[in-house]
Order: C-alpha cells, then sequence, then structure tokens
C-alpha cells in the first residue's frame, strides 16, 4: 500500500502495514469518515471524484514534506466513489519513535492534505 487515491473501499490493515516497522514506537491514525450533517442539512452519502495521478502527486509530496520535518514515514490513501455514512473516506498513517514524534505529525498531515497549498507547520 502507498500514498493514492483508490476507487471504493479502503483497505485499513493494508495501510496500518506498510508502515509498521520494528524500528518505530508508534502507528497513529487519523481516519476521516462521512458523517450525517454538513452544516445544518443531512447527508445520506458522500460521492467522491479525483485527478488521481494530480491528487496522488499531491498527497506524495504532503507525506514527503511530513516525512522530512517530523522523522516519520507517511502514508495518505484517499478514496474517490460513493461514500455511505460512518464509512471512512481518508486513512492517514505514520509511524516513528518515540511515540511523542509521530504526534505532530497527525494534525500537520491531516491539515495538509485538507488544505495542500497551506506550509507543514507543527
Amino acid at each position: 500500500m502507498q500514498t493514492g487515491v483508490i476507487e471504493g473501499r479502503i483497505d485499513v490493515r493494508a495501510v496500518t502495514d506498510a508502515v509498521r516497522g520494528p524500528e518505530h514506537g508508534a502507528v497513529l491514525t487519523f481516519e476521516g469518515v462521512a458523517r450525517n450533517t454538513f452544516e445544518g442539512r443531512a447527508v445520506i452519502a458522500l460521492e467522491y471524484e479525483a485527478w488521481a495521478e494530480h491528487a496522488t502527486r499531491e498527497l506524495a509530496a504532503i507525506c514527503a514534506e511530513a516525512e522530512a520535518t517530523f522523522a516519520v514515514r507517511a502514508i495518505i490513501v484517499h478514496r474517490t466513489g460513493r461514500v455511505e455514512i460512518e464509512e471512512p473516506q481518508r486513512r492517514d498513517r505514520r509511524r516513528g519513535g518515540p511515540p511523542g514524534r509521530c504526534l505532530p505529525g497527525v494534525a500537520v498531515l491531516h491539515r495538509a492534505a485538507k488544505n495542500p497549498g497551506d506550509d507543514l507547520e507543527a
């Protein structure tokens, strides 16, 4: 499993296994899920589309910068297609050791993947 955009459900185990390693003391995850409301209106599902090649390049650049900044291994997987309520739409994983080194990267990668033009800052 590597950073990128996929069609359909995300294999959580594959993403976790891709960053796990005996040299690291933590595997941290951000899992974005579809919620049932947006700005006070009911939501029944989400439909995601993406230019996969471009999005994958952007996500890979975010991961590379996070890896260089925080000395962690990072993967971002985002999906396209229909996402039902409470179903995962994105998984971000990082590993590093000790756990305190990974933690700043969780919030930073989440912000960066949501707003790709922003610089990474702890």
